[in-house]
């Protein structure tokens, strides 16, 4: 709990951190990351009623402060949910062929694993990756490492067709209706809306 409020006031300030955290205390390349799709929290729900962070590699910022304040805004929004607070969370995340070497930032990424491993209120259930970028053996070292070896146990990589990685993830609970179009599923969110609406629900707190 201290390493939770510690880094709570590191990324957002004493301002912002003894309060419900909404879209208005996100910085604009914050929002840009979540418009763009590059982290934020799904609608759907994998079968056993867990809830999914979806990750797009190729649009994060490669910096560890708005990536940082983008991980807490997404699992608070899951968090939001007592079923997902019970059950935990899925991350799937995507690297995409465009994702190159270039686009990998090591420090950024470490400091993500550790915030949601060890720092955010939530239980990682499983972490999937959906592989087509050629650079990906080469990162992976560096990703199972900062894992942990408890958060490794529940790493899957997944690879080949969008039809191939639907039913590759359809064995671990998460269907088509679950899964992002740009992953061969048939999920489609429209972020700008969903900010927006996020923006209202917050507006009623």
């Amino acid at each position: 709990m201290v390493i939770y409020w510690k880094e709570k006031e590191r990324v957002f300030g004493p301002q912002k951190t003894y309060r419900c955290l909404t879209v208005n205390d996100l910085e604009e390349e914050d929002v840009e990351v979540i418009r763009a799709g590059g982290f934020f929290p799904l609608p759907e729900k994998d079968e056993k009623g867990r809830g999914i962070i979806f990750s797009d590699r190729t649009k994060w910022n490669n910096c560890k402060y708005v990536m940082n304040r983008v991980a807490f805004y997404a699992v608070h929004c899951l968090l939001e949910d007592i079923e997902i607070q019970r059950r935990g969370i899925v991350i799937l995340t995507a690297f995409p062929s465009l994702f190159a070497f270039e686009n990998y930032d090591r420090k950024v990424s470490n400091r993500m694993t550790w915030a949601l491993r060890q720092v955010l209120p939530v239980h990682i259930v499983g972490v999937h990756l959906v592989g087509s970028s050629p650079v990906l053996p080469l990162i992976m070292p560096y990703a199972l490492y900062a894992m942990g070896p408890r958060m490794r146990t529940k790493l899957r990589v997944h690879g080949g067709s969008g039809k191939e990685v639907v039913s590759s993830l359809h064995e671990y609970g998460i269907h088509s209706s679950a899964i992002p179009r740009a992953l061969g599923g048939s999920l489609q969110v429209e972020m700008s809306e969903w900010i927006e609406l996020r923006r209202e629900k917050e507006s009623l707190l």
